[in-house]
């Protein structure tokens, strides 16, 4: 994660304590394992900064079809309000 530690547990209202570690004073690592795909990618969706995700190619997958069909959403509501 490109935020401190400290500020990225702020954001998440102190959940998951122990899955946060800083790295220095400007980024952490995260812990977002979870049970299922979509448990991990209802996690990462939440992530409000910038970051790099070191996941196994199942994970990455997952989320790049998850990926594609929110751009996909988000481009049929724009030009359903033009």
């Amino acid at each position: 994660m490109q935020t401190p530690a400290e500020q990225f547990l702020a954001r998440v209202g102190g959940a998951l304590p122990d899955r946060i570690v800083p790295v220095d004073s400007a980024t952490c690592t995260v812990d977002l394992s979870g049970d299922t795909l979509p448990c991990i990618a209802q996690m990462v969706a939440l992530i409000d900064a910038d970051y790099t995700l070191d996941a196994a190619p199942d994970v990455l997958a997952y989320l790049a079809v998850r990926a594609r069909q929110t751009l996909e959403a988000i481009r049929l509501a724009r030009s359903s309000q033009t």
